[in-house]
């Protein structure tokens, strides 16, 4: 994989993990994250593939 991938990999790895972390509320954002309540399949199904792709983006910028 060439640097300029890696580099753009990495990026969207750690945006994808902001956003993750925007979604959680683990960040302060006022009014950010989504409502578990209102749609919690939904929520769960989201965030389960948020967090599987930005691993999988970091996982493949880091040892490829």
């Amino acid at each position: 994989m060439s640097e300029t991938m890696k580099f753009l990999t990495l990026g969207i790895a750690g945006v994808a993990l902001v956003a993750l972390c925007y979604r959680f509320r683990i960040i302060g954002v006022r009014g950010g994250g989504v409502d578990r309540d209102e749609n919690p399949i939904a929520y769960w199904i989201a965030m389960t593939v948020l967090a599987a792709g930005s691993l999988a983006a970091l996982a493949l910028a880091l040892f490829k």
